[in-house]
């Protein structure tokens, strides 16, 4: 009985569908050392309860009406910095894993996770480790990569590179930056072979989903 006292794990789910919602919390409730201690519909709902309940895990959607889950995670880290959150979705899209991450979710699942899986990412995530998919583990790697590449460029090319994403021609970046045009073509030829791209359409493709252009 101290056992399961001292290691039982407060989980709060968030999600808009109750379907969804009921079906977590009957995972959570067959599990001896996890406590199921409350659901929200939205964001809003979920920064709410966490004041009154404080969880030691949320399971949280991104996707929801009146307040998503981005914003929720923000405010309730900035109030409640202990509490751990897995961000638990049906899209695998690289700008949300991106986002999610930068919000400080301690884990990322599809909610195709097997219920062996997810009831390990929750004791991982309350014992201070990190947890992801494997698709999305295979993702942040692709991020860091590109993340470093961009890291290559000089001062002017990260200019050059930034105006480039928003789909600003070349004689448009040398008004912007007062170069001449053929030193703007010089930066772009840098760019692109540093970024490993060939032409302008390549670079959006790779990396406007990264950077959330």
């Amino acid at each position: 009985m101290e056992y399961q006292k001292k290691h039982l794990i407060k989980v709060m789910i968030v999600d808009d569908h109750p379907m969804v919602r009921k079906g977590l919390s009957s995972f959570i409730m067959t599990n001896k050392d996890l406590q199921f201690v409350g659901e929200a519909s939205n964001g809003k709902e979920a920064v709410d309860l966490c004041s009154v309940i404080t969880p030691d895990v949320i399971l949280i959607d991104l996707i929801m009406p009146v307040m998503d889950g981005f914003s929720a995670i923000d405010k309730i880290l900035k109030i409640h910095s202990e509490t751990k959150i897995i961000a638990l979705t049906s899209y695998h899209d690289p700008q949300l894993v991106n986002r999610a991450i930068k919000t400080g979710v301690k884990g990322f699942l599809l909610k195709d996770v097997s219920s062996d899986e997810l009831y390990k990412a929750i004791r991982n995530v309350f014992e201070g480790k990190l947890v992801f998919s494997q698709s999305t583990k295979e993702l942040i790697h692709h991020t860091i990569h590109e993340t470093q590449a961009i890291d290559t460029l000089t001062s002017r090319e990260n200019e050059v590179f930034n105006l480039l994403l928003e789909g600003i021609t070349n004689p448009e970046i040398a008004n912007k930056l007062h170069i001449s045009r053929a030193t703007v073509k010089v930066h772009v030829s840098h760019i692109f072979g540093k970024l490993s791209v060939c032409n302008r359409i390549e670079l959006m493709k790779k990396y406007s989903i990264l950077l959330g252009k």
